[in-house]
């Protein structure tokens, strides 16, 4: 998912609490403490390999669930070249655990939402400024919008879901590895662990956590 193109299905002039993918994500930040990490004031960027993996994954569950084993290692097999692809980008979008202290960049976020806080009341005057950012939003141009939510001093909460890189290769691998040795159930259980290694933390726009 790109922040140029289909960067977040998004109505901003309604109030919305859901996370993508449907991954539970962690409380919002509290906006009245300054972040203890670096922040950028662009969008984060997406991992496309990252996302298209969790879906091959899965995928590959349900195969080995319908013991279709042939299809379960080609997905698995898929899942685990799609994510090497991400590699070539890797150091441009890594970022820390936000909810760790002094985290090194270690999750590739692969799918965000956004959502007015649950408080807030749209006014006319308000309004005029979703709408702006909307049309932002929908022109491809996310940044730009974010930016004039941040000037007018919207506040809007950013929820992204990524991937623990180092851990979900060895999950992928060592499936990979199971269902070679004919142990499915075994190789399912790697699969699970992979997609619960799935993290959602959640940010206001001004605390927007710095990749690279």
């Amino acid at each position: 998912m790109k922040t140029s193109s289909k960067f977040v299905s998004l109505v901003l002039v309604a109030l919305m609490a859901s996370t993508s993918a449907g991954y539970v994500g962690a409380a919002f930040a509290d906006a009245s403490k300054a972040p203890a990490y670096a922040t950028q004031r662009q969008l984060l960027r997406m991992s496309d390999e990252a996302a298209m993996a969790v879906k091959e994954a899965h995928a590959a569950r349900i195969a080995l669930f319908d013991n279709d084993t042939t299809v379960a290692k080609s997905e698995v097999d898929k899942a685990i070249a799609t994510l090497a692809k991400a590699e070539a980008t890797l150091k441009d979008k890594l970022i820390p655990d936000i909810a760790v202290k002094d985290s090194k960049p270690m999750y590739l976020p692969f799918d965000t939402n956004m959502a007015l806080a649950e408080s807030y009341t749209v006014t006319p005057e308000i309004k005029v400024v979703l709408d702006k950012a909307t049309g932002l939003f929908q022109v491809g141009t996310p940044n730009e919008a974010v930016d004039v939510l941040r000037e007018a001093g919207i506040e809007v909460q950013i929820s992204t879901a990524m991937l623990p890189w180092e851990a979900s290769q060895a999950h992928l691998k060592e499936a990979a590895k199971l269902i070679g040795e004919a142990k499915y159930h075994e190789a399912n259980v790697a699969l699970k662990a992979f997609e619960d290694s799935v993290v959602v933390r959640s940010f206001g726009i001004k605390e927007i956590p710095a990749q690279g």
